[in-house]
Order: structure tokens, then sequence, then C-alpha cells
């Protein structure tokens, strides 16, 4: 292996990447960013961005996870994945990460927010209930 001049290349990577070379070519796995639960991240981020302005309605979740299931059936694991993203606190982790409060106006705007995004993620836990029932239903748990 040393011998191809691919080698360095294969150096430069082996600290995070898997690189096989062969006769059919070179082949890279990119394990900085391989994803286990990556079926649920997909599905988180369609459920969120569908269903957050929408009061949380899981008739279009569940559109989602049944057509979802037709071609690949999730297991357990997957719920539990989707259920963890969904329940992380997005909004209020957005507004901690760039609270910034110099002046008193600031301060207070920052405030209102917070008080919002509390209330928003209140109203996501009727929909997890019904996650958790449409997972047991499916064999999921």
């Amino acid at each position: 292996m040393r011998d191809n001049p691919l080698w360095p290349l294969f150096e430069f990577h082996k600290q995070m990447d898997f690189m096989t070379i062969n006769s059919k070519g070179v082949h890279l796995i990119d394990f900085e960013t391989l994803r286990l639960d990556l079926r649920a991240y997909d599905l988180y981020r369609v459920i969120y961005n569908s269903c957050k302005d929408h009061k949380w309605n899981f008739a279009i979740a569940r559109s989602f996870l049944d057509g979802y299931q037709s071609v690949s059936k999730l297991d357990r694991n997957d719920f539990h994945f989707l259920k963890a993203w969904l329940r992380f606190p997005q909004t209020m982790y957005l507004l901690l990460r760039t609270f910034k409060h110099p002046r008193a106006n600031d301060k207070t705007a920052a405030e209102r927010g917070f008080h919002r995004a509390l209330l928003d993620e209140r109203k996501i836990l009727p929909f997890l209930k019904q996650l958790d029932q449409y997972s047991k239903r499916r064999g999921a748990n």
C-alpha cells in the first residue's frame, strides 16, 4: 500500500476517515460526518420543520412516518433517536446561544423571547405522547 501514490493522502485522513484503494478505485468513508441516527435525523428535520408552525399537528407527522415506513421500517432505536431530537429545546438553544444583554432593552426583548420559547416547547408534549403511541402500535417499542 505504501507504494501507492495516494499513500500520503491516506496518512492525512487516517485519524478521522477510512480509505480503501483497490482495482475498482479509491473509496473514502468520512467518519467525521458519519451518523448512527441518520434515518431518525432526516425524519426529525422534516417533521420538526413541517409541524412546528402547524401547532404540532400529529396528522402531518403520521403522513411522513407512514410513507417512510412503507419503504423502510423504523425500529425502536429510530424512534428513540427521533424522540430525543424532537425533545431538544431548539428554540431556547438558539436564543441562549446569541443572548447578550448590554442594554436594558436587549434584556427585556430576550426575556420575551425566552417566555415565547418556553410556551412553544410545552406545545410539543402532547405531540410526543402521540408519537409514543404511534411507535407502540407499530411494534417498535
